[in-house]
């Protein structure tokens, strides 16, 4: 479905051709004569792209986009100025304003449907990575709260509580857990009434909960009196509609229970990526959710283990020491006489291998080895036989006696005990070792994904480079014109079309400027600046760079002074080195005030030079500081002073090449001072 497209212009010839453009691409569109009507239909039928004329009766191009880019549903809506060239000389930038491009008119048309093309490609990718983004920080912040829970019943009420946060119009949620025999289950936590915390329900009077859990899949119930825990309603007994959302909730790789949460009236189908985001939350605090069950199971074990311990010291006071250590031992321990027969084993080794202790006599660990771990034991045995090898410890896969495939962490003894016996001690790491694989082809994706975006981002950069370098062609050529046309002669101009000439070639050479810093700028980004870095003298280069400095300084009645040693060499780029001088000089004449004075000071030290621009004027705002080196960022708005944004942050990039570093230092009232440095030898 081709988006809707809301044509802002006072003139009504220009939005009949507009609309007969964008029809013939199948485009809808919707027509607004002036501001307030634009924005009247803007926020009556959410246009996914709005094309505004800067100048219009009322309200204009520039208000009513700042007044859109507030309103979160425009945040990526696609909004594009068009403007004739003195309409733009005189307004603000259109990008501080929230617009995502200009044209300028009169309009092509298939650049205008190219940029709408791109800029809904833009604005729909960068909808979908702040979606990603907002849902990550929802699964972090869930992952984080529960992480520090030992109590399943917390962790599950802080998965509702989010859910519930999440879903507009969920006011309600309960958490059942059904126990082992999957017939019958109890209620672990409810929004809806904490009193039925523990509640026991039944599985056949309850078919959402019942499906959810046999299928493991979330699900969706619309209708009237959606089942409540113990087939209860929620007070009152009315017949009220309501929509019940129920989602599984796994452990240890099957599904432990479910989430049910439940809507008041009707809001209508719940996307697919509310679901899905649920289910992703819910997944998030499995870990959690095990790390609970099992520190319930170790303390109750702990518990056993104590009685255990207070039975034995008190039955069997005479055992010796060893076999207690050797019986309470967390791994599992397994003496083997010279035919490799069972003879000692502990409680851990005995549940681990599923075998009862009225079986230990003759039993052979090699019989439930598979054939590749049997091999692995033999080969190191004949080793160990032929040359005295330290402890073995490595993994084994092994069949327990109901069957069960488990995978074990097995260490064999050097050493004999008794002079006969050798013992074993074996671990389970079967969930373990899956958690690391799982971990590695997580690592793996990652690394897919950042590779992905690093060739998006050379792409677009590499996009924007081949766009204003064609640009920069008609731009020159506009700008020659103007030139030429002031060379030809004035005379019979009028003094209102002189001053019309001077401005169009004033802006047509700020607009020659702006295109080759940003061609400048996306080169570097691209990777395709290419600099020619040698050895140079510094000092001569930094006298010819400042050569014109003095009669532009003196004629704004500022003194100029160059500082530098006898002789200093680095590593630069000449036309560069040029261009970063000119630049930081030139912001310091144009921001300091007449009877000022501007310095350029040159360091020499050990390993790096060290240049600095300094100025008296009126400093910069520490608040300000950081966004110095930006693109297109513009500390002062006033128009003797506005420039493109850009030449800071193409001196960053050369300065960066280079391998060097640039800051500045700035006091208010006093001065600003920017330092830039440059190696003395290649690395």
């Amino acid at each position: 479905m081709q988006p809707t497209i809301l044509i802002a212009d006072d003139d009504r010839f220009i939005r009949q051709v507009l609309k007969d453009l964008l029809q013939g691409f199948d485009y809808a569109t919707l027509e607004a004569g002036d501001g307030e009507q634009a924005l009247s239909l803007a926020r009556t039928h959410h246009p996914e792209v709005i094309l505004l004329d800067l100048v219009m009766p009322g309200l204009n191009g520039l208000d009513v986009c700042r007044r859109l880019r507030v309103l979160p549903e425009f945040k990526y809506t696609l909004i594009l100025l068009m403007t004739a060239r003195s309409d733009l000389e005189a307004s603000v930038n259109p990008f501080q304003a929230g617009a995502d491009d200009y044209l300028a008119k009169p309009l092509d048309g298939s650049e205008l449907v190219a940029r709408i093309q791109g800029g809904l490609l833009k604005c729909r990718a960068l909808e979908t990575l702040d979606r990603k983004a907002r849902d990550y920080e929802a699964m972090l912040d869930v992952a984080s709260s529960v992480s520090a829970s030992i109590e399943t019943s917390d962790i599950l009420r802080q998965v509702s509580g989010k859910i519930t946060q999440l879903l507009e119009g969920v006011d309600g949620g309960t958490t059942a857990l059904v126990q082992e025999d999957g017939r019958g289950g109890y209620v672990l936590s409810t929004s809806d009434d904490p009193n039925l915390a523990g509640l026991r329900i039944f599985l056949d009077h309850s078919p959402t909960i019942r499906k959810v859990i046999e299928t493991g899949k979330a699900l969706v119930v619309e209708g009237e009196g959606a089942p409540q825990p113990g087939g209860g309603g929620r007070g009152g007994g009315g017949s009220e509609k309501e929509t019940t959302l129920a989602f599984p909730v796994r452990c240890a790789r099957r599904v432990a229970g479910a989430l049910v949460a439940r809507l008041q009236g009707t809001r209508g189908d719940f996307s697919g990526h509310e679901l899905n985001l649920c289910q992703k939350i819910i997944d998030a605090s499995a870990n959690a959710l095990r790390n609970a069950q099992q520190f319930r199971q170790l303390r109750e074990e702990s518990e056993l283990l104590r009685s255990a311990k207070r039975q034995v010291e008190e039955e069997l006071s005479v055992k010796d020491i060893y076999e207690q250590l050797f019986e309470c031992a967390s791994e599992g321990l397994i003496a083997f006489n010279p035919a490799a027969e069972a003879v000692f084993a502990n409680r851990a080794a005995l549940e681990i291998l599923d075998v009862p202790r009225d079986r230990l006599p003759g039993f052979n660990l090699a019989s439930v080895l598979d054939k590749k771990s049997l091999r692995r034991v033999l080969t190191w045995q004949k080793q160990d036989a032929e040359d005295v090898l330290p402890n073995a410890r490595f993994d084994v896969a092994v069949r327990t006696a109901r069957g069960q495939q488990r995978l074990l962490s097995l260490s064999l003894s050097r050493q004999a005990i008794r002079g006969e016996l050798r013992v074993a001690a074996i671990r389970e790491v079967t969930e373990k070792r899956r958690l690391e694989q799982e971990l590695r082809d997580a690592r793996a994706d990652l690394q897919q994904v950042n590779e992905k975006l690093r060739l998006a981002e050379r792409e677009r950069a590499e996009y924007l480079n081949a766009a204003v370098h064609d640009l920069k062609v008609p731009v020159t050529i506009l700008s020659g014109y103007c030139s030429l046309l002031q060379e030809v002669g004035t005379d019979n101009l009028t003094g209102e079309q002189k001053e019309f000439l001077e401005a169009a070639l004033a802006s047509s050479d700020r607009l020659v400027e702006l295109v080759n810093n940003i061609l400048d700028l996306s080169r570097f980004e691209a990777g395709k600046m290419v600099l020619e870095i040698a050895q140079h003298d510094l000092c001569g280069a930094l006298r010819e760079a400042c050569r014109d400095m003095p009669a532009l300084a003196a004629a704004q009645d500022l003194q100029f002074e160059v500082s530098v040693p006898e002789r200093c060499s680095a590593l630069f780029d000449t036309e560069c080195l040029h261009r970063v001088i000119v630049n930081l000089v030139g912001n310091a004449v144009k921001f300091t005030r007449p009877g000022g004075r501007i310095r350029v000071v040159l360091h020499d030290l050990p390993t790096e030079a060290r240049v600095m621009v300094e100025d008296s004027g009126a400093g910069i705002p520490a608040h300000l500081m950081s966004r110095l080196f930006e693109p297109f960022s513009q500390l002062y708005r006033d128009e003797a002073r506005r420039g493109s944004g850009l030449g800071l942050s193409i001196c960053k990039k050369i300065i960066d090449a280079h391998g060097g570093r640039i800051w500045a230092e700035s006091t208010v009232g006093r001065g600003t001072r920017f330092f830039f440095t440059l190696p003395k030898q290649g690395s």
